[in-house]
């Protein structure tokens, strides 16, 4: 049975970001299948499109799925009004981690081979 909660335990990936100068490592887990289906959610309650959560998504993936690791073992979780004002390069790399822990994107690669 344990081999089970091994299976379906959510994976973890450290993601060290270098910037001016210095570093700091996050942590990415994946995420569970409702989480993912609330950081994709762009749409309003009557289902039309919802332009503000659609410029949202990657505040919201980071949110949801990050966190930044200190020295001393311990985790802080981004909000989703830190992740709306991180810098766009750090907020890419962060959103990149968030999608490949998630098997989401990477497609294109795998087309060309």
């Amino acid at each position: 049975m344990s081999e089970d909660k091994d299976f379906d335990a959510l994976q973890t990936a450290e993601v060290t970001i270098e910037r001016n100068g210095k570093s700091r490592t996050y942590l990415v887990t994946e995420f569970t299948k409702l989480d993912a289906q609330q950081a994709f959610n762009i749409n309003k309650d009557n289902g039309k499109r919802d332009p503000v959560k659609a410029r949202q998504v990657d505040s919201r993936l980071i949110a949801r799925a990050v966190q930044v690791m200190d020295g001393n073992g311990g985790l802080t979780p981004i909000t989703f009004a830190q992740a709306e004002v991180l810098p766009q390069s750090v907020s890419r790399k962060l959103v990149a981690a968030v999608l490949e822990i998630n098997g989401i994107g990477g497609e294109d690669e795998d087309e060309k081979n």
